[in-house]
């Protein structure tokens, strides 16, 4: 067999300028745009490596399902998404969201990591793994385009083609690393609750000298959502904390291993104003094991330049809860409505924008397996976590397909996902490529 990293390494100009092409294809499914370009262009990409690939329509973004028939009895599904976030704020990106530029060893897009880098690093991983000899399992992918708006169509569809994507186990999209050769691997994700609450309390906004005499929707819903959370941080709904499960010696013990987050120094990167947890191994069990909620957005009344004296008749909140075994996004719902109605917020109306259940695997061969491939490639031991932090929906590969799923990939923390000047490091797609072959090699 020829050395896997010098096949890599042949590979890397290919991967880059893979890479560009996703990248300079815009795909916001937020906004509807590019979707099924990118599409289709994946598509195309995946053919030209001679991976059987078909693109199936849904009711919302196109799935893109590819299968390369290997040796041996083991098939091993890769899960990514081709869509990305939007790039506002624009005036924030140094470059041009969708015309990448490589600096210092960085390419700078929206969708370098998330997710269309790890796209690249498994597609280019399968290449070296072929080119090194032969191919010793059968490799799917599964790559859908409405991750990143709640994923609302995967369930139905996944549930109808279980037989295409039947696996014996998945690799969901990615992690990201607190330290650039420390591989995280997590064996779960929260799930997820966003809610829209909505306040009108009359047809026109007023002049603010009525403020005394006229209902304020802003004040209402304000005072609203206040009541949703304590002074403490924890969720105040009722019954919110009563499904949650407890954690298993093999939690506890996945947890103990884990490094403390190092909450100084990301205050001093971050420009945090102050941190709920500045013990660092409170904040890790805090992030990975507690359930959240977060006020996303709020939008009501005048900010444009200077000063407009208005009473809101209109204010709107977008209000996101991630949950963890075994909270049920649905009786999430339920209850934030019976909360507010309770204190007499009923007029408030409560829509639920996207949600998706918890999921968690134990650890097993796939983690025993990825646990091998990131010592062999980073030489030093991975970072096992026993839920991840994100809500993608990989309850689907666990509980819909019913595979074994952890995820794992080649994003690291300052890599501004979400964010303006989003990258990836080359050095760590070179790296994430030779990690996705070790795993699909060992497996």
């Amino acid at each position: 067999m020829t050395d896997l990293a010098l096949c890599v390494d042949g590979l890397m100009e290919r991967a880059t300028r893979l890479l560009d092409r996703f990248c300079r294809q815009p795909s916001v499914s937020a906004e509807g745009v590019g979707i099924s370009e990118m599409a289709e262009l994946l598509a195309q990409e995946m053919r030209g490596l001679d991976i059987d690939t078909a693109v199936h329509t849904t009711p919302g973004a196109p799935v893109v399902v590819g299968c390369v028939p290997g040796g041996g009895t083991q098939t091993l599904l890769f899960y990514n998404h081709y869509d990305v976030q939007p790039a506002d704020p624009l005036d924030e990106w140094v470059t041009p969201p969708f015309e990448p530029r490589i600096r210092d060893g960085r390419l700078y897009a929206r969708g370098a990591t998330d997710n269309k880098g790890n796209i690249v690093s498994r597609l280019m991983a399968l290449e070296a793994l072929r080119a090194a000899g032969p191919l010793p399992l059968t490799v799917k992918f599964l790559v859908e385009g409405e991750e990143e708006t709640g994923s609302a169509h995967l369930p139905a569809w996944a549930a109808a083609h279980t037989a295409l994507l039947a696996a014996d186990a998945c690799v969901w999209e990615d992690t990201f690393r607190d330290e650039p050769d420390v591989a995280t691997i997590t064996l779960g994700n929260k799930g997820m609750c966003y809610v829209e609450i909505e306040c009108d309390t009359a047809s026109v906004d007023f002049h603010s000298s009525y403020a005394g005499i006229y209902p304020n929707a802003a004040w209402r819903l304000l005072e609203a959502l206040a009541t949703l959370r304590g002074p403490d941080g924890r969720v105040a709904v009722e019954g919110f904390y009563g499904d949650v499960r407890p954690h298993t010696d093999e939690d506890r013990a996945l947890l103990a291993k884990l490094p403390p987050i190092d909450m100084a120094g990301r205050r001093r990167t971050f420009g945090l104003s102050h941190v709920p947890y500045p013990d660092g191994r409170d904040a890790r069990r805090a992030h990975l094991t507690e359930p959240t909620s977060n006020l996303a957005g709020f939008e009501a009344g005048y900010h444009g330049a200077g000063s407009k004296t208005v009473v809101p008749r209109r204010a709107v909140a977008k209000v996101d809860f991630r949950l963890v075994p075994d909270q049920d996004p649905q009786r999430v719902l339920d209850g934030i409505k019976a909360h507010l109605g309770r204190r007499g917020y009923d007029d408030l109306r409560v829509t639920l924008l996207s949600g998706a259940p918890p999921s968690k695997t134990p650890p097993g061969h796939l983690s025993r397996t990825m646990e091998a491939a990131a010592l062999a490639v980073y030489e030093r031991p991975a970072q096992v976590e026993p839920w991840g932090t994100g809500s993608t929906p990989n309850w689907i590969a666990s509980e819909v397909l019913g595979v074994p799923t952890a995820a794992t990939g080649v994003g690291i923390a300052g890599s501004n996902t979400h964010g303006p000047n989003e990258s990836l490091g080359l050095e760590d797609l070179r790296k994430g490529i030779r990690y996705m072959a070790e795993i699909m090699r060992r497996f």
